[in-house]
């Protein structure tokens, strides 16, 4: 059997955004190696944000493309694979 994703959730525009994404990264590295553990195939991880239309009023286009910017950034160096 394989798992297509485990996927962690989190809102991008709380404070200290880049701090409490570390879990992120324990988190799916953990749950992969405890599953790959018991001989499952874990395809992707996956980080999951609230949509991108709840906050475009709030924000403006460059403070959005930043954030979007440096939550790519930071999966990338926590191991995860895939956003959305």
């Amino acid at each position: 059997m394989k798992i297509r994703s485990i996927t962690y959730f989190c809102h991008p525009v709380q404070p200290n955004f880049s701090e409490s994404l570390s879990p992120a990264g324990e988190f799916a590295a953990a749950a992969r190696g405890a599953f790959e553990k018991q001989g499952y195939e874990v395809q992707t991880t996956r980080l999951a944000t609230t949509p991108l239309f709840t906050f475009l009023a709030e924000h403006t286009i460059s403070t959005i493309l930043d954030k979007v910017l440096e939550i790519e950034v930071l999966s990338k160096d926590l191991g995860i694979d895939y956003i959305y």
